[in-house]
């Protein structure tokens, strides 16, 4: 394989055209989101209504056991379908990005037709602000410009499985210690209003149902996801030591074109993470990447003999 940079990775993700489509992508999570968010406040009331309720008006105590019965319906039944159409159009249009960016073909047998241009625009009419600009500007490291493009794009690759399973194995343990917290704190409640177990049972725990369903749900999804995100880890450092001994560059691309349809059919179907989660860890986890990009692009031009 040559050793000439020539790819365009740094220049075409910051295009106009290019940060619309992540503006985009956000907008569908945040939605999706939003949806999660409203269920989990609604959720998260219902035990201290329970607490506050029942006490006072023994009557809330079947109201409340039905209000929460509806809840697991409505997320079983709605909730969850909305959110899976919502985070399979952002995958789609962080494809788009990606195909473009990487230079790649599109696979409409794995992803379909891409997302509308009207859609797209129907979403990001409004001028970004100057905080969008700065999170979707230099989305891959500008230092993978120096590499050439087989080489950068794998790189491009592991940056983003990498990344999110950094962030699902911090949301997962989130999720398991707050299930964990919420029953030990729902027994201990009951014990010192000196509730029966029975009244523990209905007054405190089927209220609390909801979202200690929701939590143990979500923790099992991102196990799964960080199962499928280690094989995939697996399989671009066996790519990245290919492309670093040499091999040729449609070799490499149609190994990348098959890598990224693993990166896609996870994302069309990956569980959602809290926001606040992500912004409280964004700064670590990117700089811990940037760190890693940088030593692997230094190691990279040594192995290809590229100056500069």
């Amino acid at each position: 394989m040559g050793v000439e940079v020539d790819h365009n990775i740094a220049v075409e993700e910051n295009r106009s055209e290019q940060i619309k489509l992540l503006r985009a992508q956000r907008r569908c999570y945040a939605l999706a989101k939003l949806l999660q968010n409203i269920y989990t406040i609604l959720t998260l009331a219902l035990p201290f209504a329970a607490l506050l309720l029942i006490p006072v008006a023994a009557e809330w105590k079947a109201r409340l056991a039905l209000i929460s019965i509806l809840l697991v319906l409505f997320d079983t039944g709605c909730l969850v379908r909305w959110q899976r159409d919502l985070t399979k159009r952002g995958a789609k249009i962080q494809e788009q990005f990606d195909v473009h960016v990487l230079g790649l073909d599109w696979n409409k047998l794995v992803a379909g037709a891409p997302v509308d241009a009207e859609i797209v625009h129907s979403m990001t009419s409004k001028a970004p602000t100057a905080e969008e600009k700065n999170k979707f500007t230099n989305w891959y490291e500008p230092s993978i410009a120096q590499l050439p493009l087989p080489v950068g794009r794998l790189l491009c690759q592991r940056t983003n499985i990498v990344y999110d399973s950094a962030v699902r194995l911090a949301y997962a343990r989130v999720l398991i210690w707050g299930a964990v917290f919420l029953s030990v704190g729902i027994a201990a409640i009951g014990l010192h209003m000196g509730l029966t177990f029975p009244e523990v049972i209905l007054t405190l725990c089927v209220p609390a149902l909801p979202l200690l369903t929701f939590a143990l749900r979500e923790w099992q999804k991102h196990c799964g996801v960080l199962e499928t995100l280690s094989a995939m880890k697996g399989e671009i450092d066996r790519l990245w030591e290919k492309a670093l001994s040499g091999a040729e560059a449609n070799d490499l691309t149609r190994d990348a074109r098959a890598l990224q349809d693993a990166i896609y059919r996870n994302r069309a179907g990956n569980p959602l993470v809290v926001d606040w989660l992500y912004n409280l860890l964004r700064r670590r986890f990117e700089s811990n990447t940037n760190h890693a990009v940088d030593a692997l692009v230094a190691d990279a031009k040594k192995k290809l003999s590229i100056k500069g």
